[in-house]
């Protein structure tokens, strides 16, 4: 096992990721990292909202007229949200639970990057009104816990942390992860 601070070392900002998809696995690694990351009072306001789906990862790049660029290239991302009448921290939460995912991808070999959504703009107005369009996302947060599967069906997670991908809580950001051609 190698020393955490390696990790933490060589850890970087990846804006342009190769074409192989992530594997089942390893998506699973990087949503249990931020399924496992400590909230203040054990409230746990944060859900994550996976997206495999390339042609919905390029679509989120609208949310922003600029610094999209790794949403470009990623096959994977993940959307941060939180519930802000859960916890009046949910931001010092949703940053360490993003961290924790961003640590994990690292440590399998993947680049990741973090992308601004709360407090931005899009061409069309807030940041996060655009990803909640572009994944059908309303403002109630309902949680559910499973994905879509290749038929469309809903399967069922054991986490209670992962949130139904039909429902967003009122603030968002996004993760997005990808095979390590870094520049």
């Amino acid at each position: 096992m190698g020393l955490f601070i390696d990790i933490a070392r060589s850890r970087h900002s990846c804006r342009m990721f190769g074409e192989s998809p992530l594997s089942d696995e390893e998506m699973r690694l990087i949503l249990e990292a931020g399924e496992l990351a400590p909230s203040s009072r054990n409230l746990h306001p944060v859900r994550l909202f996976p997206v495999s789906d390339t042609d919905a990862i390029r679509a989120l790049a609208g949310c922003r007229p600029s610094s999209t660029t790794a949403l470009k290239t990623a096959t994977f991302a993940v959307v941060v949200a939180a519930d802000p009448m859960v916890s009046d921290v949910w931001i010092e939460d949703c940053s360490i639970a993003s961290i924790m995912m961003q640590l994990e991808a690292e440590d399998l070999g993947l680049g990741s990057c973090w992308i601004q959504v709360r407090l931005r703009s899009s061409v069309d107005g807030s940041a996060e009104d655009v990803v909640r369009n572009v994944l059908g996302l309303d403002t109630d947060l309902t949680v559910h816990y499973g994905e879509l599967d290749s038929n469309g069906d809903f399967v069922e997670w054991s986490s209670n942390k992962i949130a139904n991908p039909t429902k967003l809580g009122s603030q968002v950001n996004l993760r997005t992860y990808g095979g390590g051609d870094s520049t």
